[in-house]
């Protein structure tokens, strides 16, 4: 029989069986020679449907890749910034020295306002020093004006006033003039510790500089 029992349909409906056990398909597979879907009921009763949670690594990941993102985003900004200031230096010391080529012996553009800053700071420490000491000073230069002899040539160069200590700088005519001037301010009670400094002739005839020095009483 040979070939002939190989091709009764017996065998051809066994052998399909068999190959087709041995074949594992998915829940839902088309066949190959149908367009349409089988359903495996079998296979889909054994698989979960329900979606996987993330595990402790994926968030840790997802972790480390936001902080990784946000320090290449603080590096480009610094980088930027950096670059910005460094120009803006560049530049402006291009301008100054251009500038000083054209115009030598003037200000460099920008000094200026450093110069007005200075100004006023000066200026306002200054002012300070008289608000933090008005009750005490400008009776005491008051006193001071009044107490000069009258009559007496003077010229005052300059008046400092440094918290509760007075300096006067002025020119007179004479030795004598500068005694007179000492022993009047030492006769007021709103100073003590008068001395006279620095008493030396002028460059002009009938011309004597001093310094006088003196604390404000309490």
């Amino acid at each position: 029989k040979g070939l002939d029992a190989l091709a009764a349909p017996e065998f051809a409906i066994a052998l399909g069986l068999a190959v087709g056990t041995s074949r594992r398909r998915m829940p839902f597979q088309a066949r190959a020679t149908d367009s349409s879907l089988m359903f495996d009921f079998k296979n889909a009763a054994a698989s979960d449907g329900s979606p996987s949670l993330p595990t402790q690594r994926d968030l840790w990941l997802v972790g480390l890749g936001l902080v990784i993102l946000c320090a290449l985003g603080a590096a480009d900004l610094w980088i930027r910034m950096t670059l910005k200031d460094t120009r803006l230096k560049e530049l402006r010391s291009a301008l100054q020295a251009q500038y000083g080529q054209h115009f030598s012996g003037t200000a460099s553009p920008g000094e200026e306002l450093d110069l007005a800053k200075a100004t006023m700071a000066a200026t306002k420490k200054i002012l300070e020093q008289f608000e933090g000491d008005r009750s005490a000073v400008l009776p005491a230069l008051a006193e001071l004006v009044g107490l000069l002899p009258k009559g007496l040539p003077l010229k005052i160069g300059a008046i400092l006033v440094e918290h509760s200590t007075l300096q006067l700088e002025a020119d007179t005519d004479s030795f004598d003039s500068v005694e007179r001037i000492r022993q009047s301010l030492a006769a007021s009670k709103k100073f003590k510790n008068v001395a006279m400094n620095d008493v030396r002739v002028g460059t002009s005839a009938n011309q004597v500089r001093f310094r006088a020095s003196l604390e404000i009483a309490p």
